[in-house]
């Protein structure tokens, strides 16, 4: 058993990282959150976190003796990329934490995607702060999340998200020729492939510094054509 902090693990993708570790009944899991509230439908520990300041989470972390820290926090702002590389920071300076994975989830970020896509930038300075650390960390990446494309008519904890594919309005944007090939993976089987890093940490295993994961593989064209299929 390892002792296991999710930071964001109230809402979201964080719950269902949690509800899939919680499964398993193997490993100690706490939730890391701005307030100390309970989730509904989750029998576990609720810990408040005050993400600017890196002492105080440093200490949480030795006081919960936590080995493994996984950010769930939305990476949607300045705030919230100082959020996780505090929690980077507070982790490396314990003597407990020895693996850390990012809030990522997702795609690749890479230094090309700057020009374009400012926002990479939070994404590459946890992987340098990561990288300048003690600590064994990974990446995980899936492409995108099948979620956004059935909400509301299969459980999700995410909420529904009009990219690329609007079937409310019925309306498609599709990025560049809508050739290219895109892997789509539910949450819960995202939450199921972290829970078995979960326990491949726990029987010893290095981590990749890129953990990728595909489910199904089509184009956003051939998405765009079974969207109409669907709705007619």
């Amino acid at each position: 058993m390892v002792t296991v902090a999710v930071a964001g693990g109230t809402g979201g993708f964080g719950k269902t990282i949690v509800q899939e570790l919680v499964k398993q009944k193997r490993h100690k899991v706490i939730i890391l959150s701005r307030k100390a509230s309970p989730v509904k439908d989750l029998d576990v520990p609720v810990l408040a976190a005050d993400y600017s300041n890196p002492a105080s989470l440093r200490t949480l972390f030795t006081d919960e003796q936590v080995e493994i820290v996984i950010s769930a926090i939305i990476m949607a702002s300045e705030q919230s990329n100082q959020a996780q590389l505090n929690l980077i920071e507070a982790a490396a300076q314990t003597s407990s934490v020895e693996r850390f994975m990012p809030s990522e989830f997702g795609v690749n970020y890479t230094p090309e995607m700057l020009s374009f896509h400012p926002a990479a930038a939070w994404w590459l300075s946890a992987v340098s702060a990561l990288r300048a650390s003690n600590m064994q960390f990974t990446r995980v990446m899936f492409g995108w999340l099948t979620d956004f494309l059935g909400t509301p008519h299969f459980p999700s904890n995410l909420s529904g998200f009009k990219y690329v594919l609007d079937f409310e309005n019925r309306r498609a944007a599709i990025p560049g020729d809508g050739t290219d090939s895109i892997t789509f993976l539910h949450s819960r089987d995202v939450g199921r492939y972290v829970a078995a890093l979960v326990d491949e940490a726990e029987d010893g295993k290095e981590w990749p510094e890129i953990s990728a994961f595909a489910g199904d593989r089509m184009t956003w064209g051939e998405a765009v054509k079974l969207a109409e299929e669907v709705t007619g």
